[in-house]
């Protein structure tokens, strides 16, 4: 599982001028915190229930790790070759199963599992892409991919929707607003580098593979790194916000003395005349 360079150069082309200018505005308020700006306050309680769901989220998604939580692998289930014979790998399914009886998913995927080919696709896609997808065929593997994009999309947009809601100036004011733009951004590259690694992955690879540990499972792999990716986003943006609110680090110049003597100086100078 990778990606190429090619990718990540054209991520940071599109990306770089976005983040370079808003990097340098963190790096400027972090130095004037630092060299003494507004007095280190207690969370405010809206940013206290906003650490609160971010820290929820971090632990769901950690917890979502677990083997319990994770899709069925029907070869590490059964700890099966790819090249096991269908009758052979489903027996070994029903004998799992309650009343030894295959489930809907299983049949269909039986009846996918005729070829290699869509091994190689249930290993990269997972279980659930395989069973439903109405018109994806293993002639034409892109079908599958076109299929999964929702599902590869839709935990990106959901942590989006809460990202969205915690940084909103209504509930966490300025605090969260700060960092809205860079916690999109964030959010959005991950989705973007996601699509780009499973569309670029070869899952051909797996052909070679003789042994159950030789083969990468490749779905499996991805869905965890996807939910540690996203507790780390949400940690880190958890970390800055409780830092700016209370005024740690991050916090914004003060400006208001010097705009308070450009607007009092013409009035002193219009008196003295």
């Amino acid at each position: 599982m990778g990606i190429s360079w090619e990718n990540i150069r054209s991520l940071l082309i599109f990306f770089g001028p976005i983040l370079l200018p808003k990097a340098y505005s963190w790096y400027r308020s972090f130095q004037s915190s630092r060299r003494g700006g507004a007095s280190i306050q207690r969370v405010p309680q809206p940013v206290q229930i906003a650490l609160a769901v971010l820290f929820g989220l971090c632990c769901t998604y950690l917890v979502k790790t677990l083997p319990y939580f994770a899709p069925e692998n029907l070869f590490a289930k059964t700890e099966s070759r790819i090249q096991i014979p269908v009758d052979v790998l489903f027996n070994r399914i029903a004998a799992t199963r309650p009343n030894n009886a295959l489930t809907e998913e299983d049949l269909a995927l039986r009846g996918k599992f005729v070829n290699l080919e869509s091994r190689l696709l249930y290993l990269q896609f997972g279980p659930r892409v395989l069973a439903e997808c109405p018109f994806c065929t293993s002639d034409e593997p892109k079908s599958y991919f076109y299929y999964a994009i929702p599902d590869i999309l839709w935990p990106h947009l959901a942590n989006l929707v809460a990202i969205a809601v915690v940084t909103s100036p209504t509930w966490t004011g300025k605090y969260g607003i700060q960092w809205r733009t860079l916690a999109t951004i964030a959010a959005a590259l991950l989705a973007v580098v996601e699509i780009s690694i499973v569309s670029s992955y070869n899952y051909q690879g797996n052909a070679r593979a003789t042994r159950l540990g030789d083969l990468d499972m490749f779905f499996w792999t991805l869905r965890n790194y996807r939910l540690v990716f996203l507790a780390l986003l949400d940690g880190i943006l958890g970390w800055v916000l409780y830092l700016s609110a209370t005024n740690r680090a991050f916090t914004q110049p003060p400006r208001l003395l010097s705009e308070s003597r450009r607007s009092t100086g013409p009035c002193f100078l219009q008196r003295a005349r």
